[in-house]
């Protein structure tokens, strides 16, 4: 068995999740379709790295988001069972956000992705900006429309968070993220 796979029969993973891998009716869809948010992720990481917060902390610490799309992304999160609300009795009124046992179980999950990231992100937009140039050219088809081409992929960078050219945020809170070179 390889180590992926003793790893994941160690956490409970191994278990059949009903249909074949990633069919319709496999339940391993779910977890892709939960976080497919490009935020949902990043708040869980978040969360899971600094524990309860408020939301405008959460903002300061994430950088880029605006306080409408994260109020999206938290009640899409408790909606799920992976954020919990607590509101207290004060004044001014408070509200701290912290994980659920749900959410906490897909930190593993979530640092492995963002490893992949730190591995893959140069490739992925190297790929992206070869692409680009042929999605550009004309189609010999008569009447054919050639496709809008998003421009190739760069980066910039804040002290907080770097964004390519395809709006793709990368925190530098995240594990391994992307440094522009």
């Amino acid at each position: 068995m390889s180590d992926m796979g003793a790893e994941a029969g160690e956490q409970g993973l191994d278990e059949d999740l009903g249909g074949r891998e990633y069919a319709a009716d496999c339940q391993a869809r779910v977890a892709f379709e939960v976080l497919s948010n490009r935020w949902d992720s990043v708040i869980v990481y978040i969360l899971g790295e600094s524990g309860p917060m408020r939301p405008r902390a959460l903002i300061t610490r994430i950088g880029g988001i605006s306080p409408k799309v994260l109020n999206e992304a938290l009640r899409r999160l408790e909606y799920n069972g992976l954020v919990v609300r607590q509101a207290y009795a004060e004044a001014p009124p408070r509200v701290d956000y912290s994980l659920t046992e749900a959410g906490l179980a897909l930190l593993g999950p979530i640092r492995a992705m963002g490893m992949w990231a730190g591995r893959y992100t140069e490739a992925v937009l190297a790929a992206q900006a070869r692409f680009a140039p042929r999605e550009a050219r004309p189609h010999s088809r008569r009447g054919a429309v050639p496709s809008t081409a998003p421009a190739p992929s760069r980066t910039t960078t804040r002290s907080d968070h770097t964004t390519t050219a395809r709006g793709i945020v990368l925190p530098r809170s995240c594990p391994d993220s992307h440094e522009p070179r």
